[in-house]
């Protein structure tokens, strides 16, 4: 976990904070991600949750039925109807942001491209990653990047996939 944060840090300055982004629908893939992480939150803490209300009632059942206090089950129940709620509502959200998403990729032309968001963009991937997973070289990545960034929206992104080569390829 912290070689991947030095790594992130390595390319914050070519990454140019500041960087001006005409692209708007890379919020749209962007944020997916961040709804995720969210979900995966709130999933924990419904099982944290449930894992309570499983010892309380074990405790409480080992008790006589006349003297037993319910007040700390009531408790439970309440607050796991919250998370099912902000669940849910979250899930709505993740779906909706998917789905924005998915649109918007999908109006990439070149296959390349489309991959280049996916990895970099949706799935967070580090630049170096993305390089590697793709098989392009700095300058390609930087130019995929200014083109996506620059672009009026997904679908104006123009790339030839000449200038992408594939792993795969190199072996031919």
């Amino acid at each position: 976990m912290d070689e991947e944060r030095e790594e992130r840090r390595e390319e914050l300055p070519d990454e140019g904070r500041g960087r001006k982004v005409r692209n708007r629908e890379i919020a749209d893939v962007y944020g997916l991600k961040s709804v995720e992480s969210m979900i995966c939150e709130i999933e924990e803490k419904r099982e944290w949750i449930r894992g309570r209300m499983y010892t309380i009632q074990s405790v409480n059942a080992g008790r006589v039925p006349g003297g037993t206090r319910r007040a700390g089950l009531d408790d439970v129940f309440a607050k796991l109807s919250e998370e099912e709620e902000k669940y849910e509502r979250a899930l709505k959200m993740y779906l909706k942001q998917q789905r924005k998403a998915e649109r918007a990729i999908r109006r990439i032309q070149s296959e390349d491209a489309r991959m280049f968001v996916r990895l970099y963009y949706m799935a967070r991937k580090t630049k170096r990653e993305t390089m590697e997973e793709m098989g392009i070289t700095e300058w390609t990545f930087r130019n995929l990047r200014e083109r996506v960034e620059n672009a009026e929206d997904m679908a104006g992104i123009r790339w030839a996939d000449r200038y992408t080569r594939r792993k795969d390829n190199d072996a031919e």
